[in-house]
């Protein structure tokens, strides 16, 4: 930091903690106060038992209402939607709810930007169209009271009325405890009743409900959401068009649960793993896209040999329509993908499973990669009952039923499958049996040209590309001299993720050997080294020697001169100038998308920098030189001016602010040496050890409104810091406050009676502290009233009014004195009058 500034930091201290009379501030106004079974009936009984729990507990489909509902109508558009800020000021919600009082003081349309870094006792409601929103990944966590409307516990509740609501960029945490009282889950997002809703960028996880549930919505987008340990990551019943994107959901019970009567559903994009049960459960809906997703190690135990139970996706209802396509399904509890009994519909053509990887899903006998169930009848032999009301069969133990489980044909488009189990029930679409000729296989080693290598994956009979595989990532390494599978240090390497079927590593820039160059790609598998395995893909590729590409290193030699320009030169590791080449930067690792040529002298200019920064310079590279970059922290600044503080002594009246008056203020203006205003600066004023931090206007003015009560001469430290522009200034006014001028008249001295009481009215004003030509009344202040050598006293009211009652005992001509004795704040003041005393 700047040493003038450091100084005029240590100066304004000083001068603050040193300083006159107390007095009592209101910061937020900026004014000066005064003072046992098979894996396959684990799989049934868990269903059956209900230990999927929707967001009814009781499972009672009387709280799913409006089942057929429509959407809801649009909001009327704000013309002019607002931005509502929500400081971390108020931690405790429950005391001082400040998030939910700037929903409540919100319109349709209005942002609510909520700036603190952590809020507890949070709940939350939602009850119009609104952008809610930080930027700083604010934690909240649930508070144990029930949320109204919402029939449980949980951070937000987006009501029916809350339209096109977005929710992002928060962490939220409920480890609230369930309640048979409650009529849903607990909670961190639950929408009801609502349409166009959207939750993206957040983390979240109620470890004894639903990190989001929804219900009786349309158009529902979940987007870069990461869920955690709930019991079910994400909960949808009785919702249409859902899209969950990018996202993670690991640790719960099962991870995206969709039941009630959901469709038209797109799962994309998302890393569905480690969930105790099941990643996917279709529990009711239709019309569903599975696509380019991980869907890994859902299951029941540490690993395959300790699970019982576990399926990537699980389709437990009459689905119409399913695509499972470029998925990367790899090592869940018994199954990669499930059909129950309850699937009657699907065939090789509405149940699509294609261009997807399979690899060493469960282990022991009844592991499957994909599998469809079903149930035979076998009278007094076999382990289940039928119930045909509800369409559910219920395991009774061998030979007390009379259904038995067996399996159902499903079929396959165009898949890899590594280490799996087929079914023999399994067939490959256009074909009478499962066919292995028309799996997918990984290719070899394509050099598309020097420093440029391609796999891609494809279907062995045709070799068509499989172009829906958009999972998982490839790993290539040049020259690998070990034999783990994952990189270590000194490796040379890419991971590429496979994109329409194909993955491609650049090693352009890269430095070979003169000969026996060796490209190593690891394909998808879950082995520890790159030595061959049933469980992982891999391929060798020798370099051909004359296609090396003979290449040098380059170096950059970054200096900044006395203008703060940074001066960047270019040279390859023989000292060579590297000349008519580009260079480029990033600023805290943002591209500026500019591009600088090299000149003869392999240098570039660049001067358009100002501030501290982590500066990054690229050199781009070519077929002769490698690419390089270096990073750099820098200060880099323009001469600075000068700062003048303009400011006038300033000469008031006391205030007396107890009773609702309120002073002028103080101005003070900021100009830089030419004498231009300086809007949108910070200065601050630090009377008696408090700092008023402000901000000045377009005309360079910072105001600071005076409310002293009591007269005195007081002074003023007036500072500005400086930035990057400017220098810093300092100056100390004056600020003069004097008593106000009292005024007192007196009423009701007409003619006495002798020994009869007679009630004097005293009316006691003075002047106004920003008016002097204005009385302002005085109140709760005593007077006194001396008459016959007798002296009575009164207060003063709201209105400034006080009374006496006085009483002589002889008849005559008496002088009345009424005074005011004055304080810090008022001057005193004294008036005469007569009163005629009669028999």
């Amino acid at each position: 930091m700047n040493k003038k500034v450091l100084f005029l930091m240590s100066l304004i201290i000083v001068l603050i903690v040193s300083l006159g009379p107390i007095f009592a501030a209101d910061s937020t106004n900026y004014t000066v106060d005064s003072n046992t079974s098979t894996n396959l009936e684990t799989h049934q009984n868990t269903l059956e038992n209900n230990n999927l729990e929707s967001n009814n507990q009781n499972n009672n489909l009387d709280t799913i209402q409006n089942l057929n509902k429509d959407i809801n109508p649009p909001v009327k558009d704000n013309e002019n939607p607002k931005t509502i800020t929500v400081d971390g000021s108020s931690e405790n919600q429950m005391d001082n709810p400040t998030i939910q009082n700037a929903i409540d003081s919100a319109n349709n349309g209005d942002t609510i930007l909520i700036t603190g870094n952590n809020y507890v006792h949070v709940h939350i409601i939602v009850n119009k169209t609104l952008n809610i929103i930080s930027q700083s990944g604010t934690k909240m966590s649930a508070c144990p009271s029930h949320t109204t409307g919402s029939g449980s516990i949980g951070i937000f509740y987006i009501s029916p009325e809350a339209f096109g609501t977005l929710i992002s960029g928060f962490t939220l945490i409920n480890n609230g405890i369930n309640d048979e009282s409650y009529s849903v889950l607990p909670y961190g997002i639950y929408a009801k009743s609502v349409d166009n809703v959207i939750i993206e960028n957040c983390n979240i996880s109620s470890n004894s409900g639903n990190g989001i549930s929804a219900v009786n919505g349309n158009n529902f987008k979940i987007n870069n959401v990461n869920l955690t340990s709930s019991k079910n990551g994400i909960l949808l019943e009785n919702m249409n068009n859902i899209s969950i994107l990018n996202s993670f959901i690991t640790k719960c019970t099962v991870g995206t649960n969709i039941s009630y009567n959901c469709r038209d559903i797109l799962v994309n994009n998302s890393n569905i793993s480690s969930n105790k049960l099941f990643g996917i459960n279709l529990e009711s809906a239709d019309n569903v896209n599975i696509t380019n997703n991980y869907i890994m190690y859902n299951r029941d135990g540490s690993t395959l040999q300790t699970s019982t139970i576990g399926s990537g996706i699980l389709v437990n209802s009459n689905v119409s329509s399913l695509n499972v396509k470029g998925n990367y399904i790899v090592q869940n509890g018994i199954y990669g993908l499930l059909n129950t009994y309850k699937v009657k519909n699907l065939d090789g053509y509405n149940e699509v499973i294609d261009n997807n990887i399979f690899i060493n899903n469960g282990a022991g006998s009844s592991a499957r990669s994909v599998y469809t169930s079903r149930f035979i009848y076998s009278k007094n032999q076999g382990d289940y009952i039928y119930n045909e009301e509800n369409d559910t069969y219920t395991y009774v133990g061998m030979g007390n039923g009379n259904y038995t489980t067996a399996s159902n044909t499903i079929y396959v488009w165009h898949n890899l499958f590594l280490a799996e189990t087929m079914c023999g029930a399994t067939v490959t679409v256009g074909k009478d049996f499962y066919d292995t000729n028309e799996n997918l296989v990984m290719s070899s080693v394509k050099q598309i040209k020097p420093g440029v290598y391609e796999i891609n994956f494809y279907t062995k009979s045709t070799g068509e590309i499989a172009k829906d595989l958009n999972t998982p990532e490839i790993i290539f390494y040049l020259n690998k001299n070990n034999t783990n599978a994952e990189p270590v240090n000194g490796d040379v390497y890419r991971k590429v993720r496979i994109v329409n079927g194909v993955a491609i590593a650049d090693f352009t820039n890269e430095s070979y050997y003169k000969t026996n160059n060796v490209l190593t790609v690891l394909g998808p598998g879950v082995t520890k080294t790159t030595k061959p395995a049933v469980t992982r893909l891999s391929e060798t590729y020798n370099i051909p020697d004359d296609s090396v590409l003979n290449v040098k290193k380059c170096i950059l030699d970054i200096d900044i001169d006395d203008k703060s320009n940074v001066i960047v030169k270019v040279i390859d590791e023989d000292g060579k100038i590297v000349s008519n080449d580009n260079i480029t930067y990033l600023v805290n690792n943002t591209p500026s998308n500019k591009i600088f040529t090299t000149d003869s002298n392999g240098e570039v200019i660049i001067s358009d920098l100002r501030g501290s920064m982590n500066l990054t310079v690229v050199y781009v590279g070519n077929k002769y030189d490698t690419s390089n970059s270096s990073v750099i922290f820098v200060s880099l600044y323009n001469e600075r001016k000068s700062t003048i503080i303009e400011y006038k002594n300033m000469t008031q009246k006391a205030v007396d602010f107890y009773n609702g008056e309120r002073g002028g203020y103080f101005n003070t203006v900021l100009k830089d040496q030419d004498g231009n205003v300086l809007a949108n600066k910070s200065v601050s004023i630090g009377f008696n050890g408090v700092v008023y931090n402000l901000v000045t206007d377009e005309n360079g003015v910072a105001k600071l409104q005076i409310n002293l009560a009591y007269a005195g001469i007081y002074t003023f430290a007036i500072c500005f810091l400086g930035d990057d522009d400017y220098n810093g200034s300092f100056e100390v006014a004056k600020i003069t406050i004097n008593k106000k001028v009292s005024y007192l008249t007196l009423t009701g001295n007409t003619t006495a009676k002798v020994n009869v009481y007679k009630t004097l009215k005293i009316t006691l004003t003075a002047q106004s502290a920003t008016n002097p030509l204005k009385k302002i009344a005085v109140a709760n202040k005593k007077v006194t009233v001396t008459v016959n050598g007798v002296t009575y006293t009164g207060t003063t009211n709201a209105q400034g009014v006080a009374t006496v009652k006085i009483k002589i005992n002889k008849a005559g001509t008496y002088i009345i004195t009424t005074r005011f004795v004055g304080n810090p704040t008022y001057e005193a003041t004294q008036i005469t009058s007569r009163i005629v005393v009669k028999n």
